[in-house]
C-alpha cells in the first residue's frame, strides 16, 4: 500500500534477494480482477533502474492500482505487489459507477457492413477504481465468464468496451466491475445486436404493467411484465434487472420466473428503486421500468371505523344530556 500526491515522481523498489543464474527483472501493471499482467511499454512516464527499482514520473490518478515487480531465470519466477493510491484531501471510499445503461441496441441494416458500437461504464473513488469487463450467458444461473478472446472486443482504460465490428453472437449481458481498495461495485448492460431490423419487435403490454408499485416491508409482492409479439413462432424472452443486476431464477429472496413475473418473497426496506423489465424475440427487443416504493408496515391503511369514531359519539351524547337537563331546569 503506497499513497502518492498527484504530479510528483514516486518511486518503487523490488530487490532481489537470490537466483542463480542472475534474474531479470520486469514491472507490470495488474489488471482486476482478472489480475493479467500488463508489461510497462511506456518507458516516458515509467522508468526502470538499473537497481530493479521504478519510478514514475508526474504520477497522477491513472496510475493508481495494483502493480507486480516479476523476476526470473531458467529455473523459475518470483513476483512482489504493491497497490498505489492517491492521497487525495477529498477522502476514499469505495467506487460509484455512472454514465451507465441497462440496455444498448444496435441493428445491423446490412449484415456484411462492419459497424462498431461501444458500452461506456464510468466509475468515481479515491483510489480511483480499476474498471473491467465479463460477460454473462442469457440462460440461468448468469454466472460471468471472461471476455472471449477476440481481437473486435477491447475493453479500454476509461472503462469503455468497444465491438469492432459489433456481430450478432456479441449479443448477451455485460458486467462492468469497479474495485478499490475499499470495495467493489458492478453493473450490468444488455447488448442486443438486432440482425433483422424490419420484422417487428414485441411489445410489453399496457394493460399488465404498473410505472409504480407500492409494498409495505415484510409482504410477499408480484411484479408482473407480459408483451405480445406480432411473430407467433418467435418465442419471447422475458429477463427482470434490478438496480443494475439481472435477478437471479431461483435460490434468493428476490427471483424471476422466467415468464415475466419478479417474486419478492419478503419485501425488505432496500428493495425500493428502479426495475427493469426487458423482452426479446427475434424481431427485436423492448424494455420498461418501474419503480418499488416500500412503507414501513405491513399492517394496510385502512377508514375509520365505528369504534373510531366511538370516544366523539360519547362526547356528543354528553353534550345532548346536559342540554336537555339544562333545558328542564329553565
Amino acid at each position: 500500500m503506497v499513497g502518492f500526491v498527484a504530479g510528483s515522481n514516486l518511486t518503487l523498489d523490488c530487490e532481489v534477494v537470490k537466483g542463480h543464474p542472475k534474474p531479470s527483472l520486469s514491472w507490470h501493471r495488474v489488471l482486476l480482477p482478472s489480475g493479467v499482467r500488463v508489461p510497462l511499454i511506456d518507458h516516458t512516464h515509467f522508468v526502470t533502474h538499473a537497481n530493479g527499482s521504478l519510478t514514475i514520473l508526474n504520477v497522477s490518478d491513472m496510475d493508481s492500482g495494483p502493480y507486480a515487480c516479476l523476476v526470473w531465470n531458467r529455473v523459475g519466477s518470483d513476483l512482489a505487489y504493491t497497490h498505489l493510491y492517491n492521497t487525495h484531501p477529498d477522502g476514499t471510499g469505495p467506487p460509484s459507477i455512472y454514465n451507465w445503461s441497462p440496455l444498448h441496441v444496435v441493428s445491423l441494416s446490412t449484415p456484411h457492413t462492419p459497424t462498431p458500437s461501444h458500452l461506456h461504464c464510468r466509475a468515481h473513488s479515491y483510489p480511483p477504481p480499476i474498471v473491467s469487463w465479463s460477460i454473462l450467458p442469457l440462460s440461468p444461473p448468469f454466472s460471468p465468464l471472461p471476455l472471449p478472446s477476440s481481437s473486435s472486443i477491447s475493453p479500454l482504460w476509461n472503462g469503455t468496451l468497444v465491438f469492432d465490428p459489433v456481430r450478432t453472437q456479441d449479443t448477451g449481458i455485460y458486467r462492468c466491475e469497479a474495485t478499490n481498495l475499499f470495495g467493489t461495485v458492478s453493473m450490468e448492460t444488455i447488448l442486443f445486436v438486432d440482425a433483422a431490423p424490419d420484422e417487428a419487435a414485441p411489445v410489453i403490454t399496457s394493460a399488465n404493467w404498473s410505472k409504480s408499485y407500492t409494498s409495505p416491508v415484510g409482504a410477499r409482492l408480484e411484479m408482473s411484465c407480459s408483451a405480445s409479439s406480432a411473430h407467433q413462432d418467435s418465442p419471447l424472452t422475458f429477463l427482470w434487472m434490478m438496480k443494475g443486476r439481472v435477478v437471479p431464477m431461483s435460490g434468493s429472496r428476490v427471483w424471476q420466473n422466467g415468464n415475466g413475473t419478479l417474486v419478492f418473497d419478503e419485501v425488505l426496506s432496500q428493495d425500493k428503486g428502479l426495475y427493469w423489465c426487458v423482452v426479446w424475440n427475434n424481431g427485436g427487443v423492448a424494455m420498461e421500468m418501474t419503480r418499488l416504493m416500500i412503507t414501513n408496515s405491513t399492517e394496510e391503511p385502512r377508514p375509520p371505523s365505528a369504534t373510531d369514531s366511538a370516544p366523539l359519539n360519547h362526547c356528543l351524547s354528553l353534550i345532548a344530556i346536559v342540554s336537555l337537563v339544562t333545558l328542564i331546569i329553565s
